[in-house]
């Protein structure tokens, strides 16, 4: 997604790329019913099974992916009845398409990760990015590149990438009763049902802003703001890539582990992740200017070379925030990650729409900074004190041992 990023804000109009923006924000809002009902609840239970199961479950998993997926679709078709003026007049139909097909290809190589195959993973991830490359290039070269046909090639780069580990997974299927399937329906419910308003107001308070600056602002600025995003995507890909290894070695940990070591690991994530963000970030906090211009070489997106400041510490709090969801959605609590992220979109929101409406790109400096805060706030004391009573059950233990000794 960094390569296609750059180069659709390198080789289109501001205001093109701000189309693409904010139609994938929708894309990613939608996706999260995805995320809560399939992915993160498969990671989870997954990594739980033995090998022969594993392949029992994910076919149970593809049937409700694909009536969630279906869903999703339908969903960007109302969707895309609300960009009406002309410059969302024909990209908005890409999206009902792309949707289903992208949410195929993340469940099938986040599976390969459950069920300890990452090298799959990988090699699907670089199949993927080979192509969409390929494509753009080729869409460049014929002067076909659109926020419409960047939507297109991601759909037809994961169909191609994901058709036949799907077709596997799906070969599956008809010897599944009804009642496992019905059963996995209800164990991705119970717990889906908490991570499915985390995963909505994760995204509305993250993925919302290209939306409301297009709004106030215009597509071009959406597009704008959205290169200088950019720019921090690898770090957020790195994040990802981590916790798509760590959530299923956590989930493990939490059941066959000691709770005193639980607990270290969960302290490993959080320093790995802060780690990680500090390294990426000192670089391009000092050469801002310098690696905007070299990546863009676009005055429209040179003027706003002064947020960059605030997006890379918005990235910090993300790092420290993505470390701390891993640990308590291991613990089986997607309702304490629901209660910060919710308060992140309530912010976002409310104060956040009033920031941008009132004072434009700076009110988006000061939105993104003051609702990330709040919901890093509130995920460190969540995971905080369940760490500490973590370390206190086992202590409390460990004094009941002796005396009894």
């Amino acid at each position: 997604m960094f390569a296609l990023n750059i180069m659709l804000a390198r080789w289109t109009s501001a205001e093109e790329y701000g189309v693409f923006a904010v139609l994938f924000s929708v894309f990613l809002i939608l996706a999260g019913i995805h995320n809560a009902l399939i992915v993160d609840p498969m990671t989870v239970y997954g990594s739980q099974k033995s090998s022969v199961n594993a392949s029992r479950y994910v076919s149970r998993v593809y049937v409700l992916h694909f009536l969630v997926a279906s869903g999703v679709g339908l969903a960007a078709s109302l969707v895309a009845f609300l960009f009406d003026n002309e410059a969302f007049s024909h990209a908005r139909w890409a999206l009902p398409i792309a949707a289903p097909i992208m949410l195929t290809f993340w469940a099938t190589r986040r599976w390969f990760y459950v069920i300890g195959k990452p090298r799959r993973a990988l090699a699907m991830s670089a199949s993927y990015a080979l192509l969409m490359t390929a494509g753009l290039v080729f869409l460049r070269w014929t002067d076909q590149l659109s926020s419409y046909s960047a939507l297109i090639l991601l759909a037809g780069c994961a169909l191609l990438v994901s058709i036949v580990p799907v077709v596997r997974g799906v070969a599956g299927i008809r010897f599944q009763a009804r009642g496992a399937i019905n059963s996995t329906v209800i164990q991705h419910w119970k717990y889906g049902r908490w991570a499915l308003g985390e995963s909505i107001v994760f995204a509305l308070g993250t993925s919302v802003y290209p939306l409301l600056i297009a709004f106030f602002g215009g597509a071009a600025n959406a597009g704008a703001f959205r290169a200088l995003q950019i720019i921090f995507l690898p770090l957020t890909q790195i994040l990802i890539s981590g916790g798509l290894l760590l959530l299923p070695w956590l989930a493990r940990s939490r059941i066959n582990v000691s709770d005193a070591e639980f607990s270290k690991h969960a302290w490993t994530v959080i320093v790995i992740f802060t780690g990680a963000a500090i390294l990426y970030l000192f670089p391009v906090l000092g050469w801002a200017e310098t690696i905007v211009r070299l990546l863009y070489d676009n005055v429209e997106y040179l003027r706003l070379v002064w947020l960059i400041p605030y997006l890379g510490l918005v990235a910090f709090l993300a790092a420290i925030s993505a470390a701390l969801m891993l640990i308590l959605k291991a613990a089986e609590r997607p309702d304490l990650v629901f209660v910060s992220t919710a308060a992140t979109c309530i912010v976002t929101l409310t104060i956040g729409t009033a920031l941008v409406a009132n004072f434009g790109l700076a009110g988006i400096a000061m939105a993104l900074v003051s609702s990330t805060m709040v919901g890093t706030l509130l995920l460190a004391w969540n995971g905080l004190r369940y760490i500490h009573a973590v370390r206190s059950k086992q202590h409390g233990q460990a004094i009941r041992d002796n005396a009894s000794a």
